[in-house]
């Protein structure tokens, strides 16, 4: 289990359960994260840069929601060609079942601004998830509008899915290899704001391959990918990934 704790937030997890399985979606998902001084320890060569520290966290909150596994991704910077050092990036990633995910990274942005804004586009449904604080839903008719009180970014719900996987309960959320994926997109990025161009997501070892195999087809597909809708953080510097420890220039495979 991975420190990705959106998926868990009770409005992603109504989100989730609006979507048919499978869909193509379409994800905007836009970020006025603020600008950090050039000391803070996110710009440390070992700690990865924001984009491995923070922007894991809305690779895998669309990731989630697609339900499919990761097939390319774009990324570029406005003040930086170094992730390590790139305080915004612009991503683009593409999925196996025709979804598309679009993360704007705002990381020079002053402060005051409303921090997160998720847009989803799917056949017969429109989506708005504001700051965790409103999700709104547009199926015909008039929208409706769902608040939730402490904008909860999914924190506690993730220590209660720990528990309950220590405990041998099932969690099909808390699945690792979702999580794996999306670091492996993160990492990918790194590489692609560093060269250029598209990277293919696609593991290069074999143990990597292997961790991202699903079992039930065999074809190293994210398990999100066949799962039924379900019914169930990037904060500054506390937010790190499982990829959060790699340098971008050296990207793992």
């Amino acid at each position: 289990m991975a420190g990705f704790n959106r998926r868990f937030a009770p409005a992603v997890q109504d989100l989730k359960r609006s979507l048919l399985p499978d869909a193509p979606l379409q994800i905007t998902y836009r970020v006025f994260a603020g600008k950090l001084p050039a000391d803070h320890w996110y710009f440390n060569p070992h700690h990865g840069g924001r984009l491995l520290g923070e922007v894991c966290h809305f690779i895998d909150t669309a990731t989630f929601l697609t339900g499919s596994r990761p097939h390319s991704v774009t990324a570029t910077s406005p003040d930086s060609h170094d992730p390590a050092t790139a305080q915004s990036t612009t991503l683009h990633i593409t999925y196996a079942n025709g979804s598309t995910a679009s993360i704007l990274y705002g990381g020079l942005t002053p402060p005051g601004a409303p921090k997160e804004s998720l847009e989803v586009a799917a056949d017969g449904l429109a989506a708005t998830l504001s700051d965790f604080h409103t999700l709104t839903r547009w199926t015909g008719g008039k929208p409706a509008t769902t608040r939730y009180r402490g904008a909860s970014k999914g924190h506690a719900e993730q220590m209660q899915a720990l528990v309950g996987l220590v405990q041998g309960r099932s969690v099909p959320d808390a699945d690792f290899r979702t999580a794996l994926w999306s670091s492996l997109v993160a990492c990918r990025a790194a590489h692609a704001a560093t060269q250029g161009g598209t990277v293919e997501v696609a593991p290069t070892t074999p143990a990597l391959h292997a961790s991202l195999q699903d079992p039930a087809d065999g074809h190293g597909n994210s398990s999100a990918a066949h799962a039924s809708p379900r019914s169930g953080d990037a904060d500054g510097s506390s937010d790190k990934s499982s990829a959060g420890s790699a340098v971008p220039k050296a990207v793992p495979r």
